[in-house]
């Protein structure tokens, strides 16, 4: 790769984006390490609101040994989380399990806080937040679903579904230690 840059980005300069990716120019054009990088870039994009947003890597043929690589990006529209609902929680409630997420929704005050954007990274810590919950209070089998998510139908809202299936609730019964001659 002889050249690497982007086109259609206007909200995130070219340096901005060259730090999420892997790529650099003078590197071997492989195919699958340059799908990876444009699947970084839409990641990068997602998480910062544009949910909606696509990135095309466009190889051109300098000489027999160089490629320019170019990402065509499609920023879309800013998409905001409108609303998360949680389904299946019986015994512990909605409001217990928000507190231990990362993700929200989009308020007034989003633009400081950086809640209300769509991001896989948040979204994969949130389940693992919400299982660990669940142990601690005694849903050892506790699991949880990959969020859904519902795009609204102007594209500017997104809804997220979360269905958790509890389980039973355990408790210890009885403790005991062997072995323990001093105290």
């Amino acid at each position: 790769i002889i050249t690497l840059d982007f086109q259609g980005n206007k909200e995130f300069e070219a340096d901005d984006l060259r730090e999420k990716i892997t790529l650099t120019t003078g590197a071997i054009a492989n195919l699958p390490l340059i799908t990876d990088n444009a699947r970084r870039i839409v990641l990068f994009y997602q998480s910062e609101g544009y949910w909606l947003a696509n990135a095309v890597p466009i190889l051109n043929k300098i000489s027999e040994d160089s490629v320019a690589l170019t990402f065509q990006i499609d920023e879309g529209p800013k998409v905001h989380i409108d609303e998360i609902t949680i389904e299946g929680n019986n015994n512990i409630s909605d409001g217990d399990i928000e507190d231990v997420m990362q993700t929200g929704e989009w308020w007034i005050f989003s633009f400081i806080t950086g809640s209300g954007f769509y991001s896989e990274e948040k979204i994969r810590a949130d389940i693992i937040m919400i299982k660990q919950l669940y142990q601690s209070r005694g849903y050892m089998y506790a699991a949880v679903s990959e969020p859904e998510v519902t795009l609204s139908p102007d594209m500017k809202d997104l809804y997220l579904k979360i269905t958790i299936s509890e389980g039973d609730q355990y408790s210890v019964g009885n403790l005991s230690l062997q072995g323990n001659t001093v105290f």
